[in-house]
């Protein structure tokens, strides 16, 4: 729920929705940098056990990229509006997907997603969540805590990429085919289509798939206030990139880009009236929790 807010507060939200092309980049590359910092310290003092943990870094920042793709649906990454379709290989098409393959869905998600209605209850569903066992506890562990590891969701993923309606698309199938072309060729030409392998494919279909579900799950099921939850605490500092765990503000305010959704979140969002969870084991035991 917002804070009545004075018209001075209206006029710092305005000021908070200003975007930076500096902040867009520099966060790109940051993204990027730990990425290549992972697979290069992995191939370098190259152990076992290194190859999970960088896929798991990997995977968080797929994770970031998501988010950076996300921004640019709402035209929040760059100040001029066409750089953020134009500008997606940097953090849509290694995803396999394009703006305008998302942005249909997610504006609608936007405008239709209520508490009216309670669509907090059936937040999940797509990912084969059974409403009517919400409120068996054993069920709702096992969906979030186990289900996750035993490879539905990945299988799910990776068929979705392989098999998508979107391929039919030329608008989606010529951008993601031509980048993905191009990446098989560049590793290809170098001799080193493990890499490829290792530090990308193995990540994207095995970690991103969890992390992109306990994400999606903890920003909207089972959270009657407002629909939306806040996720603070280190889990989610670290894991929780570019503005995910500022949630609320991003339904109410959604042109104001990531670097400044918190400060508007402590200026608009009363956090006594919204769902907050503290810590990731209490983000999830509100998800196994049934509140209604």
């Amino acid at each position: 729920m917002s804070r009545p807010l004075s018209p001075e507060d209206r006029a710092t939200l305005r000021s908070l929705s200003r975007r930076s092309d500096a902040r867009a980049f520099l966060t790109i590359a940051a993204d990027w940098g730990v990425v290549l910092l992972a697979a290069g310290l992995s191939e370098t003092f190259f152990r076992p056990w290194l190859i999970p943990l960088a896929a798991i870094l990997i995977a968080r920042q797929m994770n970031a990229l998501f988010e950076l793709h996300h921004h640019a649906i709402h035209a929040n990454l760059f100040t001029r509006k066409g750089w953020n379709s134009k500008l997606q290989f940097f953090y849509s098409l290694p995803l396999a997907t394009t703006i305008a393959a998302d942005r249909d869905d997610h504006m609608d998600h936007h405008r239709t997603f209520n508490t009216v209605e309670k669509d907090y209850l059936t937040w999940g569903t797509g990912y084969g969540l059974d409403p009517a066992r919400r409120h068996d506890r054993r069920y709702m562990t096992w969906f979030l805590w186990l289900r996750p590891f035993l490879g539905p969701m990945q299988l799910a993923d990776l068929k979705e990429v392989l098999t998508s309606k979107r391929w039919r698309d030329p608008a989606y199938r010529n951008p993601v085919a031509t980048f993905w072309i191009c990446a098989v060729a560049v590793f290809l030409a170098a001799g080193r289509l493990d890499l490829l392998l290792w530090y990308w494919l193995v990540p994207r279909f095995t970690v991103f798939p969890i992390l992109f579900f306990w994400d999606d799950m903890l920003g909207h099921y089972n959270c009657p206030r407002t629909g939306t939850r806040e996720m603070r605490g280190l889990w989610f500092r670290l894991f929780g990139a570019h503005g995910t765990s500022f949630h609320n503000i991003h339904h109410l305010y959604p042109a104001i880009p990531w670097f400044n959704m918190e400060t508007a979140t402590r200026l608009a969002i009363d956090e006594a009236e919204v769902d907050v969870a503290h810590g990731f084991v209490d983000g999830m035991r509100q998800l196994v929790v049934a509140q209604e």
